[in-house]
């Protein structure tokens, strides 16, 4: 990344925002896909986290990297969508959600796409089981594309901590997922 234009942009250069924003899109959606599982609620995401980082852009201190930095913001962007995505479902229990009815179109790779669709929900549901920090490692290392120093610089901690979390989280999605991923 250039270091002019994220001076700009610091300085509230739209173009100069915009042109960071193109640079990190695809990394931060990847990032809201995994976390919420959903096309349309990950784009809702990134559009307000895209808010949020502008907004927060006088807070940021060269002490970190912008990556961390901007990637640590969408991330509690997206949990707090997934936050309300999940009470949003208890509603939908609760009183009933007709579009959950919808059939599954019919065509010769329809079983495989329910099966792909089957084994994503269900890492997806996995990764959200997992303890926070775990999560967020996972989250951060697989979908972030992040280094394992950066999502250690993102959660304030040390690489070998990192290192632990995933190992643990890797076991513990093996353990859960064995039945999808034979």
């Amino acid at each position: 990344m250039d270091q002019d234009i994220l001076r700009k942009a610091l300085e509230g250069d739209l173009a100069a925002f915009d042109s960071l924003v193109i640079d990190y899109q695809d990394r931060w959606i990847r990032m809201a896909m995994s976390v919420l599982g959903n096309h349309t609620d990950a784009l809702d995401a990134f559009q307000d986290g895209l808010i949020n980082l502008y907004r927060s852009l006088k807070s940021f201190r060269s002490e970190a990297a912008f990556t961390t930095w901007s990637s640590r913001i969408m991330l509690n962007t997206c949990l707090r969508h997934r936050k309300r995505q999940s009470s949003r479902r208890n509603r939908e229990a609760a009183y009933g959600d007709p579009e959950a009815l919808d059939g599954v179109a019919e065509s010769q790779s329809a079983d495989k796409d329910l099966l792909d669709s089957e084994r994503a929900r269900a890492l997806r549901n996995a990764i959200s089981n997992l303890p926070p920090k775990q999560q967020m490692a996972v989250t951060l290392k697989y979908d972030g594309q992040m280094t394992i120093a950066q999502v250690a610089q993102t959660l304030n901690c040390t690489t070998g901590t990192v290192k632990r979390y995933l190992h643990r989280a890797i076991g513990k999605l093996k353990i859960e997922l064995r039945d999808y991923f034979k």
